[in-house]
Order: structure tokens, then C-alpha cells, then sequence
């Protein structure tokens, strides 16, 4: 009997509970700095509005952050101000613990439900003044 259940134990569950980043983690970066553009309907390729979808990518994801390719270059505040700039930077620490998460399988953790997207109000000034 110990034996079919050892069978019957997913992967998930043992990534889960080995994993040190899990979703629970990355979701909160995602969310403020990926999904304004990586959502059903959005420009960006991908929907990382919920877990399963964001997991199936991991690695892709963790290859473009790790390589400053996302979010885009052209994203950078020092370079001009726009509204919204300040949700659209990934620190070396953010970057390091979506690779981590990748690397460790992309497990879940708690669940965190559907991530918000955020969308800017704008105006008739889109560029902030210095």
C-alpha cells in the first residue's frame, strides 16, 4: 500500500515542498512589473496573470529578466520619465529570484489566485516632467 502511494506522489508536490521561491514569491514582481503587457489580450507574448500559465514559461521568463531583455530596455526611467516608469524596473535581487524560482521547478507554493493588471490612468501628459 505504501508503495501506491509513493507512486501516485506528483512531481508538483515534491517541488513544492523543496522549493525555497516559490510563485508566492515571484507573483508580486510579475504583477507589478510583467503583467500590464503579459495578460490575456495584452501586447506582451503570454498571459503570467495566473500560476499555471507564468510556470509553463518560467524559464523563458527567467532567461529575458536574466538577460535585461524584459522589461524593455527602452523601459528605463534614467533614461525619461513616462507615467508608470516606476512599475516597470526589475532589481538584480527581483531578477535573481525569478531565475531561482525557474530553476527550482516553478513551484507554487500558496496559492496566490489571479494577479491584477495595472492599468495607468493617463492623461494629456504622458511624459512626466523632470
Amino acid at each position: 500500500m505504501l508503495l501506491m502511494l509513493l507512486a501516485c506522489h506528483s512531481d508538483k508536490e515534491s517541488s513544492d515542498s523543496t522549493a525555497s521561491t516559490t510563485w508566492e514569491d515571484v507573483s508580486p514582481i510579475l504583477e507589478r512589473s510583467c503583467v500590464s503587457c503579459h495578460h490575456s489580450g495584452g501586447v506582451g507574448k503570454g498571459d503570467f496573470t495566473v500560476y499555471e500559465n507564468a510556470a509553463a514559461k518560467a524559464s523563458i521568463i527567467s532567461a529575458f529578466v536574466q538577460g535585461d531583455l524584459m522589461p524593455p530596455p527602452s523601459m528605463d526611467p534614467s533614461c525619461r520619465s513616462y507615467v508608470g516608469h516606476e512599475r516597470m524596473n526589475i532589481s538584480d535581487e527581483e531578477r535573481d529570484l525569478i531565475s531561482t524560482w525557474a530553476s527550482e521547478g516553478a513551484a507554487e507554493g500558496t496559492p496566490v489566485g489571479t494577479l491584477q493588471v495595472y492599468t495607468p490612468q493617463l492623461t494629456g501628459n504622458l511624459v512626466e516632467s523632470r
